[in-house]
């Protein structure tokens, strides 16, 4: 009798973690973010966006958080079969992008993981996108790198996507990553929050 043929494959490179907002939490972080040209946060970052802002209740958003980050947990341990115990938010921001700005590629220093949550779409970007001829990356998309160096078919260096409201990543603060120029009206609103690990 022949024996039931078996496999195994290894993860290898970052974990790229998605997720979706609960709505109330979703409004929850929206509450969060103001234009106060007090905590304009520009200088600190690569992005080619005007309206940048520090995130001032980082204890209201440690409780929005919570849960979510229970579930990144899990996610850490099964794939790099060691536990990620404390998650502490060393700061946050809202990007307020708009028509013709962008991101371009950029790692974030100073913390362990990084993390981008989407708040706000303009109305029209999804048409603009599907009229958007190209093998590549759409407007207002979302682009993750992980070797460039290497071009071969086996190996897959980048994952690209087209944010949704409520959808949410947290990633390696070293995966290099950037977004894409929009040209419809309206404010692409997304929160990024770095976070530390300490496992000790």
């Amino acid at each position: 009798m022949i024996k039931e043929l078996t496999y195994n494959f290894y993860y290898t490179g970052p974990l790229l973690f998605k997720s979706f907002l609960m709505k109330e939490d979703l409004k929850a972080l929206l509450s969060l973010c103001e234009k106060d040209e007090k905590e304009k946060w520009n200088k600190k970052l690569a992005g080619l966006i005007k309206n940048e802002y520090k995130i001032k209740d980082q204890k209201k958003l440690a409780q929005i958080l919570d849960p979510y980050l229970l579930l990144y947990k899990k996610a850490y341990k099964n794939f790099y079969d060691e536990p990620c115990n404390n998650i502490g938010i060393e700061n946050a921001w809202v990007n307020y992008m708009r028509p013709n700005e962008s991101n371009p590629i950029h790692t974030h220093t100073f913390c362990d993981l990084s993390s981008v949550f989407y708040l706000k779409i303009p109305k029209n970007l999804q048409k603009e996108r599907d009229n958007f001829e190209t093998s590549g990356a759409k407007p207002g998309d979302i682009n993750f790198l992980t070797n460039p160096q290497i071009s071969d078919k086996h190996f897959i260096n980048m994952k690209t996507f087209s944010p949704e409201v409520g959808e949410f990543f947290i990633f390696p603060a070293g995966l290099p990553h950037f977004v894409n120029s929009f040209h419809s009206k309206g404010e692409r609103i997304s929160m990024a929050i770095n976070f530390s690990v300490n496992n000790s």
